[in-house]
């Protein structure tokens, strides 16, 4: 799906297809198809090469600098789950190209619309490239949050002694590592774009856009580390439940064991072969044994359920 954005201090315009009029040209690529892709490189004569792999890069990394070109692995929250999108950025000359290799950047094209339709000092490629990129790392945030929602349920789980699969655990720690790693390039990458983009220097507007953006990434990576540390102490207290929970069993089986233990050794013990054994005479001697065995019973049970070992 090809949209696109004309644009000049005088007028904005929109379409569904590749722009053929005069001005500034902002095109938005998503999901795109062979045709269409074939259709970009023959009108601007892009690289076909990696307009076809850049969906196969597993970080973000430029490319090119003239014209500057980047690859950028995104992520963004969807269906309660992480997905990464992979997008490519060129600027070349006086287009800023955004191809996605997934539809989900809409609102963002809606939104800058509306944006240059109503400001014409905004009405600039590179203000364009800097609020993606901005727009982009809000949804961070939205990723951080959610993971942060998970550790807390399962911190909540095991205050109340439920058990928790380790699996869940280093599933968000794997999750952070991503996160981070993407935000350690994206840093790499605010060096870039503040030294030269398309041809010219950032001015001091655009530098004040991409130093929020840093600094946004720094609260970012503090927010990780923070998560990072929960994860470990979560870990901990998971580990130390397992021995809790161990020690109540072994607790659970001496008390039945020291509880069986003594009736058995009575029962041995007038199962010898004696001529003479006490009680042996009495009519009612077995009731006597049976009783006094059920004391004991009774006696250590209630001792050993005082103690919470039962």
């Amino acid at each position: 799906m090809l949209k696109h954005l004309i644009f000049s201090q005088n007028k904005v315009v929109k379409g569904n297809s590749l722009p053929t009029g005069k001005g500034t040209h902002f095109i938005f690529a998503s999901a795109i198809t062979p045709n269409e892709t074939k259709a970009l490189v023959k009108k601007y004569n892009l690289d076909l090469d990696i307009l076809k792999e850049f969906t196969k890069y597993t970080y973000s990394r430029r490319v090119s600098i003239d014209p500057f070109q980047m690859v950028y692995v995104d992520e963004y929250f969807k269906d309660n789950k992480v997905v990464r999108v992979n997008n490519l950025l060129i600027v070349k000359q006086n287009i800023f190209f955004l191809i996605s290799e997934k539809n989900c950047y809409d609102p963002f094209f809606n939104l800058i619309f509306i944006e240059l339709k109503n400001e014409k000092k905004k009405r600039r490629i590179h203000y364009i490239l800097y609020h993606f990129l901005e727009y982009s790392i809000e949804e961070n945030y939205t990723i951080l949050k959610n993971i942060d929602k998970k550790i807390s349920n399962i911190h909540e789980d095991l205050i109340n002694q439920k058990i928790i699969s380790p699996k869940e655990l280093l599933r968000l720690k794997r999750e952070l590592f991503s996160i981070n790693n993407t935000i350690w390039k994206f840093t790499q990458l605010i060096f870039t774009l503040k030294t030269e983009v398309g041809g010219t220097r950032a001015d001091k507007e655009d530098r004040f856009i991409l130093d929020d953006i840093y600094h946004s990434l720094q609260h970012q990576i503090e927010i990780i580390m923070s998560l990072r540390e929960m994860l470990t102490d979560l870990l901990s207290l998971h580990l130390s439940n397992i021995s809790n929970s161990l020690n109540k069993v072994m607790k659970t089986l001496t008390a039945i064991t020291v509880i069986i233990a003594v009736p058995a050794l009575l029962a041995s013990i007038f199962d010898t072969s004696f001529v003479y054994i006490p009680l042996i005479n009495l009519s009612y001697g077995f009731f006597i044994f049976v009783a006094a065995i059920a004391t004991f019973i009774g006696f250590m049970y209630i001792f050993f359920k005082r103690k919470q070992w039962l």
